[in-house]
């Protein structure tokens, strides 16, 4: 199939938003109706061009979230519920903290509290408040968008099931904008004063050049000032999600190469894959020290470099044929690996940990949970 050109793909959004306010139009007569197969047939509807255009639907269905019809009511809250298994379900939603009407933001609130928990309602109420005093400080010329990239991040870290980092970088978002407002008001009337204080000044025998001097200081530290504290929070976030991405990758691996839990001997494994296998002790040693130190960007960087680097190459070069051949000490090395890598991102991205877990190990592990899985017998063998 050939290149959309911009001609259809406009004429495929005009077609989505046609669609969507013509759901909108019936969305309320056909949920409150007494038929079933009607109510069924508009659910089935609104969830079909949610996906295709989740942002647009969610939109219209937080409008009616609190609708006096008990119907209506129940269908579009399992209407949303559906769309917002999908990542960009959910980020429709969050789209909607900022929305211009009461009654949506509202929405958004009671959605995320009955699904995320309260911390969710914490975080919205929180990113509102920082998009709001934001546009404040841009109407002052404030420069906020290294704390607007925070804040779009901090989006990023709520979808991967990280809700309390979420939660503490858009806190810190709010606190940095309000230190520059306030230091911006300080400045400015420090100069307002100085301009008021100039007429008496001169008549006392100030020179113009002694007035000019302070002021010239300030406007300079004003337009040169650079702002650190949202880089080191950011760079920490772009960490994780690469530990993030790839151990979802490693888990595609594992999903799509191992059907059964591999058992091996030490002995049967070869000598390329016992050297991996070794590699694990200084990293489960490195990684877990940091984290009981509470050093938790020292311990996501050590599990970065390794996956990014050492097990990557590792991979590439050694094991992906033996792999797709299934060979089963390729096999083994690699389920090993991963499991004890996404075992050590438990203490430092619980949640992304467990997620990962359910979705690409659950099936081959007896415990329910990552956080209850032990460390495999080879390694301690190693360690021992």
């Amino acid at each position: 199939m050939g290149r959309l050109s911009l001609r259809n793909i406009v004429g495929i959004s005009k077609r989505r938003a046609t669609e969507g306010m013509k759901i909108e139009n019936s969305l309320v007569g056909s949920l409150r109706s007494p038929l079933a197969a009607e109510r069924r047939r508009m659910e089935r509807r609104i969830l079909r061009h949610g996906a295709q255009d989740p942002y647009e639907m969610v939109a219209i269905l937080l409008k009616y979230y609190n609708h006096r019809d008990r119907r209506v009511k129940d269908s579009v809250r399992s209407c949303l519920t559906e769309i917002a298994k999908s990542k960009a379900g959910e980020s429709a939603i969050l789209n909607n903290i900022v929305h211009p009407s009461r009654e949506v933001r509202r929405a958004v609130l009671s959605f995320l509290g009955e699904h995320f928990g309260f911390h969710a309602i914490t975080y919205a109420s929180f990113y509102e408040q920082t998009m709001l005093l934001m546009a404040m400080a841009r109407n002052r010329n404030i420069p906020v968008d290294d704390i607007e990239a925070l804040a779009e991040l901090s989006k990023d870290t709520f979808l991967d099931g990280e809700i309390m980092e979420a939660v503490k970088d858009v806190s810190a978002c709010l606190d940095f904008v309000k230190h520059r407002y306030r230091s911006a008001e300080q400045l400015r009337n420090y100069v307002v004063d100085i301009l008021r204080m100039a007429p008496d000044l001169t008549r006392i025998g100030v020179f113009g050049g002694a007035i000019e001097e302070p002021l010239r200081k300030a406007i300079r530290a004003s337009r040169s000032r650079t702002y650190d504290e949202t880089r080191e929070i950011i760079e920490e976030r772009m960490k994780e999600s690469s530990v993030r991405n790839e151990l979802l990758r490693i888990g595609r691996i594992v999903k799509d190469s191992i059907k059964k839990r591999p058992e091996m001997k030490a002995s049967d494994l070869s000598g390329v894959d016992v050297w991996a296998l070794s590699r694990i002790h200084e990293l489960m040693d490195s990684v877990t020290s940091a984290t009981l130190a509470g050093r938790k960007d020292e311990g996501i960087e050590l599990l970065r470099a390794f996956l990014e680097d050492e097990f990557v190459g590792f991979y590439d070069d050694n094991c992906r044929e033996r792999v797709a051949a299934g060979d089963p000490s390729a096999l083994f090395t690699v389920y090993t690996i991963s499991l004890v890598c996404l075992k050590l991102s438990s203490g430092l991205m619980p949640s992304s940990a467990e997620e990962i877990f359910q979705k690409y190990f659950r099936e081959l592990e007896d415990e329910l949970s990552i956080h209850l899985v032990m460390w495999p017998e080879i390694v301690m063998r190693i360690i021992g």
